[in-house]
């Protein structure tokens, strides 16, 4: 199976680590800097950086939101992932849980989601 790497954005990297991996049964692989850590579990891939560390850190223009968004149900995204994978120049999905007005446990609902309902069924 690939491994999938999902980039959250999260105000505090410290809390987030100590969620995904004393909840939600992820390892840590890296923390280099305070904006940054990278944790795994399975084929799941979770960057973590801080709003403004580093590139990755910065917001994502909404026409690009639109252009590149996986939405739907469970099995609609499971198709949508399926045919990105198709494309020999893609190395890896990025997902960016969007639930406005909601904090941080609605959006690790949706990456729990993603996760168990759309990576592991992948065929």
């Amino acid at each position: 199976m690939s491994t999938v790497s999902v980039r959250y954005i999260v105000t505090d990297v410290d809390t987030a680590i100590a969620f995904y991996t004393e909840r939600l049964g992820f390892d840590l692989d890296i923390h280099p800097a305070p904006g940054f850590a990278r944790l795994s579990r399975g084929a799941l891939r979770l960057l973590l950086n801080r709003p403004g560390a580093g590139g990755a850190g910065q917001a994502v223009p909404d026409r690009f939101v639109d252009m590149l968004a996986l939405a739907g149900t469970p099995d609609e995204v499971r198709e949508q992932v399926q045919r990105v994978l198709t494309v020999p120049e893609v190395t890896r999905i990025i997902l960016l849980p969007q639930n406005p007005g909601q904090g941080f446990i609605e959006r690790e609902s949706i990456l729990r989601t993603f996760a168990e309902q759309v990576m592991a069924r992948l065929g």
